[in-house]
């Protein structure tokens, strides 16, 4: 098993690996997780761990693979128009309905 963070790299069981030598740095090291989210929404250089192009696709993913466990359903997902074909109890998760009012102004 591999637990990582910003600043903490382990390997499980740690008796296994006593001996494994880990890679050189080749990512510089990040000035922290907001730091880097404040930069960027500045326009300001992107680094690996927040870069937007990347990051916005694998959390959709990552979403939609929460919609499919949580529903039990399959579906088709059409990014462009935000639809999971035939799967009508997920995508009431990917727009639900609001009461009368309360809706946030979404087509």
């Amino acid at each position: 098993m591999l637990i990582t963070g910003f600043d903490q790299h382990k390997l499980l069981p740690e008796e296994d690996y006593k001996d494994f030598k880990y890679p050189d740095q080749s990512i510089p090291a990040s000035p922290g997780f907001h730091n880097e989210f404040i930069n960027a929404c500045k326009g300001e250089k992107t680094s690996p761990t927040c870069n937007f192009a990347y990051t916005g696709p694998l959390t959709e993913t990552v979403l939609l693979a929460n919609n499919a466990f949580r529903t039990k359903e399959e579906f088709d997902w059409d990014s462009g128009k935000l639809i999971c074909k035939n799967a009508p109890k997920s995508q009431a998760f990917i727009k639900p309905t609001f009461k009368k009012g309360w809706d946030l102004g979404l087509k």
